[in-house]
């Protein structure tokens, strides 16, 4: 586990954003720091398409791009940014690999969520039936 955490550590200083000569963040990678700026402006290069993320004086994240799906990875970007710890959280607990990071005492859960929740393949094939829905009603 401690060469997990050490691996992620290692990711996290390789992967720091640049910043370009207007102050401007860019990045990515959805992973840069622990806690987002406040007044800062970030651009995400998604499929060469430029989404904006600017964060006013609270840190609420405000969305631009041109596209539905750079919403969408902007959107998950500033996510990220906010509630890491609880999307991985969430991830390990539908996946039932909680005891992984939090020890035995969560193999019970883990087991039940193993023997109850859903395989990868049945995850994929729910996704490609979200793909299938998307191009029909194009969404």
């Amino acid at each position: 586990m401690r060469s997990t955490i050490a691996a992620i550590g290692l990711f996290c200083a390789v992967s720091a954003t640049r910043c370009t000569d207007t102050g401007t963040r860019t990045s990515s990678l959805p992973i840069d720091r622990a806690v987002p700026e406040v007044a800062s402006k970030t651009q995400l290069d998604v499929d060469g398409e430029t989404a904006s993320i600017l964060r006013d004086s609270f840190g609420i994240p405000h969305i631009f791009a041109p596209s539905n799906r750079a919403v969408y990875v902007a959107y998950g970007f500033a996510d990220a940014e906010d509630r890491l710890w609880q999307l991985e959280m969430s991830r390990r607990a539908g996946r039932g690999t909680l005891a992984e990071l939090l020890g035995s005492s969560y193999v019970a859960a883990d087991q039940y969520t193993r023997l109850v929740g859903y395989t990868d393949a049945e995850l994929d094939e729910q996704f490609r039936g979200c793909s299938r829905f998307r191009s029909r009603w194009r969404l």
